[in-house]
């Protein structure tokens, strides 16, 4: 929590699964009982309404050619 506030801190992060993460990091502060120095946002608020319906391949496309998984908080959780 301490990095994440550290360096975060003042600043706007974007999140393309906003609902779930904002309930998981909430949860996580609570849990240590601190508060974050930073704001967590819905990246559709970024896109214009022909960058959202082209979102989804971009970003499979992008972590196609990075060689990246699909990364599920919930095995974290586990």
């Amino acid at each position: 929590m301490q990095v994440l506030n550290d360096r975060l801190r003042g600043q706007t992060v974007y999140s393309d699964a906003w609902a779930h993460d904002y309930t998981w990091l909430n949860r996580l502060y609570e849990v240590a009982d601190r508060s974050p120095t930073f704001k967590l946002d819905n990246l559709r608020t970024l896109l214009t309404d022909s960058d959202a319906a082209r979102w989804h391949e971009v970003k499979r496309r992008v972590a196609a050619s990075m060689g990246l998984e699909r990364h599920r908080a919930s095995a974290d959780a586990r």
